[in-house]
């Protein structure tokens, strides 16, 4: 199978990893390593993500499983072997390399699906606890991923039937047996989302040091540590949390650096970014320990310039939010400037889409009081230049196209009441003082529905609107982030 064989429709992939690079079961470590390079030059990790990873497990379930064994094992023995690795995209693998005679009462996959299926239906018509011990009795003869995973759900929705234990559990257990992917893996992260305490559990440090393929290292790692994120926001000892974090780097260290020098610098450098947006300074010096590490390794160094760089980004904007949040600001605005500087760490470690909850609160408060959040913003800018803009840039993340956008056409009658507010005021000489005038505009934008942006470019011609220091009424209206910072954020919250 050649490269372009490979559809672009990631369901049609097949499961077996040597058939998804391209070689033959006896194929040596250039020839694998070949296919590799291959295949990620067509489906790059920036265009698409979930087509890499699944060659990127392929290739890492091969190098590990397949080729350390390729000098006792024949060419029809390597084969999956969910007991043993965490390949398993599309559902439970094949057999194992050695499969022992199958028990009497074992049955096809097709029947086993049924049956579970109609336990499941007993369970929703009340049978919960007659459902939960037959399913309980299966892990004695046949276990897979799918028997794990209902038993999670039946203990969720009815947690009498087993007091002893925990729904969590039994992702852990389906965890220990088939590896850290799949369904298990996602509904683990999704516990440790709805209940970031998991994070700190032995049974989760457990789980981080069993872990052997990078992938499911990263994964558990980015998980892991958005809970610690979420447990800082409650805590007293907020240094805790970055001590917790560089442990865990000099834990999985090891481990990566066993498998290729990429995967540990996209450890460090995820550590290096969630250090750096702690509130304490504790996280900010362990974040320059990593960064320096990264910097001096030659192996590390070497091809990674462009991650340095924006590494050096993220602790320069982070130091300038840790500024604006160690601040003290007016009582009145002291809300908003927290609620504000939350959204954009979140919105810094999370992406848009998973942090787009948080921000609805934060876009809510801006829009209920658009004057107070201006000033908040603001006190923010003042406090750490650029911060504003980093939230900017969120907002724009968030954009999309609604059935409100219709009302910011500048339409004649819209055009006209700027055009008159604008004029009334030049007349004044109001606007010359933009610090205290920008408040009105904001106002007026609101409620005509007219973005900043459209004030600017229907006064950017006329000359009568510049100040005797040369400055354009446009130029400050372009050069005012916070102005449509509000503007977008109550768009977004009504839209």
């Amino acid at each position: 199978m050649s490269s372009i064989d490979l559809p672009e429709n990631l369901d049609e992939w097949p499961e077996d990893p040597f058939e998804v690079l391209g070689v033959a079961r006896d194929a040596s470590e250039r020839d694998v390593k070949r296919a590799y390079t291959r295949r990620i030059k067509l489906f790059k990790p920036e265009q698409h993500p979930l087509h890499f990873r699944r060659l990127r497990d392929a290739y890492e379930w091969i190098c590990t499983y397949a080729l350390s064994d390729n000098s006792t094992a024949t060419s029809d023995q390597i084969v999956l072997d969910t007991s043993a690795t965490l390949w398993n995209p599309m559902g439970p693998a094949p057999a194992t390399p050695t499969p022992s005679p199958a028990p009497a009462d074992q049955v096809s996959s097709r029947d086993r699906w049924q049956q579970l299926s109609s336990a499941w239906q007993q369970a929703c018509a009340g049978a919960t606890s007659e459902v939960y011990a037959k399913l309980v009795a299966q892990l004695e003869i046949a276990s897979d991923v799918e028997l794990y995973t209902r038993l999670f759900w039946l203990l969720f929705a009815a947690p009498e039937i087993d007091t002893a234990r925990a729904p969590v559990e039994w992702l852990a257990d389906g965890i220990a047996r088939y590896g850290f992917n799949g369904q298990l893996a996602a509904l683990y992260i999704q516990e440790l989302r709805a209940r970031p305490e998991e994070a700190t559990s032995e049974r989760c440090r457990r789980m981080l040091a069993a872990q052997q393929q990078p992938g499911a290292i990263i994964d558990l790692l980015s998980a892991r540590w958005l809970a610690f994120d979420a447990l800082d926001i409650q805590a007293t000892d907020r240094a805790r949390w970055a001590d917790a974090i560089f442990d865990d780097v000099e834990q999985v260290r090891p481990r990566l650096r066993l498998f290729d020098e990429q995967a540990l610098s996209r450890a460090l450098s995820m550590a290096i970014e969630h250090l750096s947006w702690r509130p304490t300074l504790r996280g900010a010096d362990l974040a320059k320990l990593l960064t320096d590490e990264m910097d001096q390794t030659e192996s590390l160094s070497r091809n990674i310039h462009y991650q340095l760089d924006h590494l050096e980004g993220v602790i320069i904007h982070s130091g300038a939010w840790r500024r604006a949040q160690r601040a003290q600001p007016p009582k009145e605005q002291a809300l908003l400037v927290a609620t504000i500087l939350e959204s954009i760490r979140a919105g810094a470690l999370q992406p848009s889409e998973e942090n787009l909850a948080a921000m609805e609160t934060c876009l809510q408060q801006i829009a209920v009081a658009p004057g107070d959040a201006l000033a908040a913003l603001d006190f923010i800018e003042s406090k750490g230049s650029g911060v504003t803009l980093l939230f900017a840039n969120m907002l724009n993340v968030l954009h999309y196209e609604s059935e409100h956008d219709r009302f910011l056409q500048p339409n004649e009658w819209r055009r006209q009441r700027i055009l008159d507010f604008v004029g009334g005021d030049r007349r004044s000489s109001g606007w010359t003082q933009y610090g205290q005038w920008r408040t009105a505009l904001l106002d007026n934008c609101l409620r005509h529905c007219v973005s900043p942006r459209t004030v600017r470019e229907l006064v950017a011609d006329n000359e009568s609107l510049r100040r005797a220091d040369g400055v354009h009424l446009a130029d400050l209206i372009a050069s005012d982030v916070a102005l449509d910072c509000v503007f977008e954020a109550s768009r977004l919250f009504w839209a």
